[in-house]
């Protein structure tokens, strides 16, 4: 984790690097423990409270601010959780996300989404976090693999599946160029998903290109995708 962050550009014109802040807010009640989650596009997901680290900030800082701004919550940092890698484009340019993610206690306010920026927010108890607006892209290339995946997945997720078409004729042609160009737009249509899983191995090779095309967080085969998401779930 990186306590004092920065802006900062790349050489190339064409990269740079961007880092965000944010948290799990948590309050203990008489009968559990909730933590303060917040919904955008159109309601469609739901997450945490994050955003962009200002120059001269630090992550806690940051973190701390973004949810005051998000939630209309105050809060203590009480240790950093996870540090979050991505890769997407803006037009030409390759942008080399960081998202830092703390617990964060909650010390006063009261719950209310930010007009500008969120749909709403609430108080959940943990096990409705945990599934809440959790929604899973599961991008493949030969349609009849989608209804043996999707019972792979666990509970309470919803998975979302999209066939790139054109892609598998494309690799068995040989043309991998046209595979990859065909999955990355395909990924397209499943940027509003928490995170895409590829359902084929040959995918493997396109995955820089669709983190390029959704800015979501991709996971290489079905079987690491469902083993990574049942140690989220606790499962």
């Amino acid at each position: 984790m990186r306590y004092s962050l920065t802006h900062s550009s790349a050489s190339d014109r064409d990269q740079r690097t961007a880092y965000s802040a944010g948290g799990i807010v948590y309050r203990v009640t008489l009968h559990r423990i909730e933590v303060a989650m917040i919904s955008t596009h159109g309601g469609k997901r739901w997450g945490l409270p994050k955003g962009h680290v200002r120059r001269g900030e630090t992550a806690e800082m940051a973190a701390v601010r973004e949810i005051a701004e998000e939630t209309g919550l105050n809060g203590v940092v009480v240790q950093h959780i996870t540090t979050i890698e991505y890769w997407f484009r803006i037009n030409v340019t390759r942008i080399h996300k960081y998202v830092d993610i703390f617990l964060v206690r909650y010390a006063n306010g009261d719950i209310t989404p930010q007009q500008s920026e969120v749909d709403d927010a609430c108080w959940v108890s943990i096990e409705e976090a945990i599934t809440k607006g959790k929604r899973i892209g599961l991008l493949v290339t030969f349609a009849g693999t989608i209804p043996s995946m999707i019972p792979e997945f666990p509970s309470g997720i919803t998975v979302v599946p999209k066939l790139a078409e054109g892609a598998l004729a494309a690799l068995d042609a040989g043309d991998f160029a046209t595979h990859d160009r065909l999955a990355a737009e395909a990924a397209r249509d499943l940027a509003d998903c928490d995170a895409i899983a590829l359902g084929q191995f040959s995918l493997a090779r396109a995955k820089s290109l669709v983190e390029q095309a959704t800015g979501r967080p991709v996971l290489t085969t079905p079987d690491s995708a469902v083993v990574k998401l049942k140690r989220l779930l606790g499962g």
